[in-house]
């Protein structure tokens, strides 16, 4: 069941609308798009500036994070999601980490 993800269209810079540049994603910003232009002449991103955990806002590669949210943030029907779960029956999952004694572990293979 593997379909064919389709790309994000790409969004006008919001402050100047232009469409003949690249844009940038600002995930702080609502998900607004900047050209790089413009990106400085936003209040949220002069020099300086920061946004949640006292970094400052970043530009994100749109496509990038539109293919991060249709991996992560998946659109499907209960239908959909209950034959993933039946594919994924006979996969066999597994974690690693350290135990008390900071060897390494390979917990159980599910």
């Amino acid at each position: 069941m593997t379909a064919e993800l389709a790309l994000p269209a790409l969004l006008p810079c919001q402050t100047c609308a232009t469409v003949d540049e690249i844009t940038f994603t600002c995930i702080q910003c609502n998900n607004l798009a900047f050209c790089d232009t413009c990106w400085s002449k936003w209040i949220l991103h002069i020099p300086g500036a920061v946004g949640w955990n006292g970094k400052p806002h970043e530009k994100a590669d749109p496509l990038v994070v539109g293919r991060l949210r249709q991996i992560l943030e998946p659109v499907r029907t209960e239908e959909e999601h209950e034959a993933e779960l039946l594919e994924d029956q006979d996969t066999t999952w597994f974690g690693y980490g350290r135990d008390a004694s900071n060897h390494p572990q390979l917990y159980g293979v599910y």
